[in-house]
């Protein structure tokens, strides 16, 4: 069910395309008045929007049209197990500010952070080494969908100012709860042998208004949900590579985030050709170079180089990934491993000499491109991914 605030649509939308209303600032300069437009500042067009309603209504100091973000109220409530699931990072953090920023008196702190100084607090763990998971469990109000048809708020001709109109027959407020939960690494994916090590709510990172119920957490490793104790360490150990759904419950509440995991251990059995085997091929072909590339060949299921994809590394300054590294980080989902199983073939391309011209590394590449041209069996085409270089 789509949730709409049309008592939005016109009071935001000027300020979200940036900007459109605009303030009037009076002065006088050896006599003469001036009046020059201005744009608002985001603190300024809240005042100018809300300021002139009674909020004694808004028990929970929060009113989520305020932030001048938005979510779904319903997907985030924690109730009837069919929240959203948060993405990533990110998307966690975009909550944790949409509340913070609809705060009556942000200055009041009400017991929210500051992003800035909440994203320091999650650099501060990762530095030990730990991952910590964050919970929002508080209460919240909005601004009910038809508080201006139902005559229950009003606004002024251009519909920019919202005003309370006396005597209502009920509330214009209505109160929600969010409850999420998210880890906080930022990278794309978690690598590791398989082991991570979680920090459970930290004390900073439990922003509740209730009272502290049990929690239980399925981590997605594949063995259900456990019952855990906040501000305490977790290891899971992941046997597989992929995106991991984490579900958090308490007290009859759920919530669920992605965790991308990528386990470092996974071998894949590979051939480097060694040098003078390419140079011989180089001579015959357009003599030498001093960034002459490696070749790192991983055959499919068949054995047979027949279906080969190319994967040519990246620029790099140090040039210190090494081929099993570039092929590693292709496996997400396993996709390395399923095209292997299907027969296709992987070589990977390092550049002795990384930070070559492009030139001449293009020259090296177009060698190795008939290396393998004319190595395989078949007639099949050959696949260039390019991580960098354009191919």
């Amino acid at each position: 069910m789509k949730y709409i605030y049309s008592v939005l649509f016109f009071l935001l939308l000027g300020f979200v395309a940036h900007s459109q209303t605009l303030r009037v600032s009076n002065s006088t300069n050896q006599n003469t008045s001036h009046a020059d437009s201005l744009w608002f500042t985001q603190q300024e067009y809240i005042e100018h929007v809300y300021g002139n309603l009674n909020m004694s209504e808004v028990t929970t100091n929060f009113l989520i049209q305020r932030s001048l973000n938005y979510f779904e109220p319903l997907a985030h409530d924690g109730k009837f197990g069919n929240d959203s699931t948060v993405r990533s990072f990110n998307e966690g953090m975009q909550l944790y500010n949409t509340l913070y920023y609809s705060a009556l008196d942000t200055a009041a702190g009400n017991g929210l952070l500051h992003p800035s100084v909440f994203y320091t607090q999650t650099k501060l763990e990762a530095d030990q080494g730990y991952i910590p998971l964050v919970l929002i469990n508080r209460s919240y109000h909005s601004i009910t969908q038809n508080a201006l048809l139902s005559g229950l708020l009003s606004t002024n001709g251009d519909s920019t100012v919202l005003y309370d109109v006396p005597n209502r027959s009920s509330s214009p407020y209505e109160k929600h709860r969010l409850f999420t939960a998210f880890h906080t690494f930022e990278g794309f994916a978690y690598h590791s042998n398989g082991d991570v090590k979680f920090k459970i709510v930290p004390t900073s990172f439990n922003f509740t208004d209730t009272v502290a119920g049990v929690l239980d957490i399925d981590f997605g490793d594949g063995n259900g949900y456990v019952t855990v104790t906040r501000n305490s360490n977790k290891n899971i150990t992941y046997t597989t590579s992929g995106i991991k759904t984490i579900k958090v419950k308490e007290d009859g509440l759920e919530s669920s985030f992605n965790f991308n995991f990528f386990r470092d251990d996974v071998y894949f059995e590979t051939e480097n050709i060694v040098l003078p085997e390419l140079e011989s091929y180089r001579n015959i072909t357009s003599g030498l170079s001093a960034s002459m590339p490696m070749l790192s060949v991983t055959l499919g299921c068949d054995n047979i180089l027949d279906k080969p994809i190319l994967l040519v590394e990246g620029f790099e300054i140090e040039s210190i990934t090494s081929s099993d590294q570039i092929l590693r980080s292709m496996n997400t989902y396993n996709l390395v491993g399923r095209l292997l199983n299907r027969g296709y073939d992987f070589v990977v391309v390092k550049f002795i000499n990384n930070d070559a011209s492009i030139i001449e590394n293009a020259n090296n590449l177009r060698l190795a491109i008939d290396y393998i041209n004319n190595t395989k069996i078949g007639s099949n085409k050959l696949n260039v991914i390019g991580l960098s270089m354009v191919v």
